[in-house]
């Protein structure tokens, strides 16, 4: 679930064309792909690794892979379109997606599957940056209102696309429809975007501008999304031929704890989406459809919890509003581990709730950090700063994904049954196909990996809820500022 970055201010003149309103349509629907990625593969993937009859031990890598990718090479694109323009990214951006998509149709092991992932990641990644670079072009408040809602729908309706999909052609469909995207998104970019140089560039790059200056820095880009965090905070400085970015405010200690709390709140609203598929289709045996629900829930619950607590935003509110919604988060995250020790669930209606607490708290918290950015930076740096808060959950994303599919790893491949067998839980059949015998050693295992999963999902709550009680959330008298 991908939310769009707040992007900067407008060029002064940012350059006219007739064909512009051509080219919103396809700006609405790169965002609306990046949105319905992680939601459409979260309900696809178990039935992935069921009909490959391979993967659940590199199960994370799909997600892992394609978020890291798709974060980290989106300045790069951005340097590529400030020298090349930006018409020929998109057409490579659209032609490395439907690429991508196309070697996942193909897919007979799950290496194919993660290939496909990294390619689907590069050329989303270079579509993404373009779109955010021409939405930021353009003085016009609607257009982005229309990316966050489109964003909105997104989010929302990834899991009913991709269950409507797998009902009529397998999950190969849903890549068919990716690449058919990509495809699309290349012509309309021949058809429309006027060629020529990037007149800004996307914020993300002044990030890793000082990085990827040096191989010691070009390494870091790519191995190290911790420490590129950390030193883009610490080193960012302005590119040539830029307007001057305030340095003052990523280096106080209110807004580093704050961009913490990002990357973890961010870490761990991707490992409930995407792990939770396998505890209700592997261990409690539920249909797709009844997944789908549940993913909806929490989508759902986000915006809901942004949407009651964006009215009650007030100068100070921050750490209250981001305390709140992190506590609801983390009793939601608990209750869900919890209840995942019964199997069946004690109540469908009561596992619901307790999702939806888990996504209004998410929503609430995130309201909290856009009090913060509001009332606590300065007018003129706010878009920077609501940069570094999208960029920081991107990151997480990655890391958590990373740390539960580790531990999925581990505790499964302590079977000493044939490990194919194991997938066979995540498909349509619930592995009753099974003999008796391989059903109960390899259901008790699954269901303990799961439960460790989702305790280490509350877990991680629980450090970011401690970290935001601990938060100073203020900046030095010289750089807090005007709010609006």
């Amino acid at each position: 679930m991908i939310t769009p970055p707040t992007p900067f201010a407008p060029s002064p003149e940012p350059p006219a064309s007739r064909r512009f309103p051509l080219v919103v349509p396809m700006l609405l629907l790169i965002v609306l792909m990046a949105a319905l990625d992680m939601t459409a593969l979260s309900v696809a993937m178990p039935l992935i690794v069921s009909g490959l009859r391979n993967g659940l031990d590199f199960y994370a890598w799909p997600f892992f892979l394609y978020m890291a990718v798709f974060t980290l090479s989106m300045p790069l694109w951005g340097k590529c379109a400030g020298l090349a323009g930006r018409l020929p990214i998109l057409v490579l951006g659209g032609a490395l997606y439907a690429t991508g998509a196309w070697i996942g149709t193909l897919a007979t092991e799950f290496v194919i599957i993660v290939t496909s992932r990294v390619i689907l990641g590069i050329g989303l990644g270079a579509m993404f940056a373009m779109a955010m670079s021409l939405i930021a072009d353009r003085p016009s408040r609607r257009l982005r209102q229309a990316a966050v809602v489109v964003s909105v729908l997104g989010s929302l309706l990834g899991a009913p696309l991709c269950w409507w999909l797998v009902q009529q052609d397998g999950w190969q469909a849903l890549f068919r429809v990716q690449q058919g995207l990509g495809i699309v998104i290349a012509v309309w970019a021949v058809l429309t975007v006027r060629a020529g140089r990037m007149p800004s560039i996307p914020f993300a790059h002044r990030i890793y501008g000082q990085l990827s200056r040096s191989e010691a820095g070009f390494f870091t880009l790519f191995a190290m999304p911790a420490t590129l965090m950390a030193s883009g905070l610490i080193g960012m400085t302005p590119q040539a031929g830029e307007a001057e970015t305030p340095l003052g405010i990523p280096r106080q200690p209110g807004f580093a704890t704050a961009a913490l709390i990002s990357t973890l709140m961010g870490a761990v609203t991707v490992t409930m989406l995407v792990f939770l598929p396998i505890h209700l289709q592997g261990v409690v045996g539920l249909p797709l459809r009844q997944t789908v629900i549940a993913l909806i829930v929490i989508g759902a619950a986000v915006w809901l919890g942004q949407a009651v607590a964006g009215p009650l935003s007030r100068p100070g509110s921050h750490r209250l509003i981001v305390g709140t919604g992190l506590a609801m988060t983390t009793a939601g995250a608990a209750a869900v581990a919890r209840q995942c020790h019964g199997s069946p669930l004690p109540t469908p209606e009561g596992f619901l709730a307790t999702l939806a607490l888990f996504g209004c708290g998410l929503g609430i918290a995130h309201i909290g950090l856009v009090a913060y950015v509001r009332h606590r930076v300065p007018h003129a740096s706010q878009g920077t700063a609501m940069g570094l808060f999208m960029f920081a959950r991107s990151i997480g994303g990655p890391f958590g994904t990373g740390l539960i599919g580790g531990l999925l790893a581990a505790m499964t491949g302590l079977s000493t049954l044939p490990y194919n067998h194991l997938n066979q839980l995540l498909g349509p059949l619930h592995g009753s196909d099974l003999l008796p015998r391989e059903l109960t050693g390899f259901l008790p295992l699954l269901h303990a990996a799961t439960i460790v999963m989702h305790w280490t999902i509350a877990g991680l709550a629980g450090f970011t809820l401690l970290l935001a009680l601990l938060w100073r959330g203020s900046t030095p008298p010289d750089v807090a500022g005007g709010a609006d």
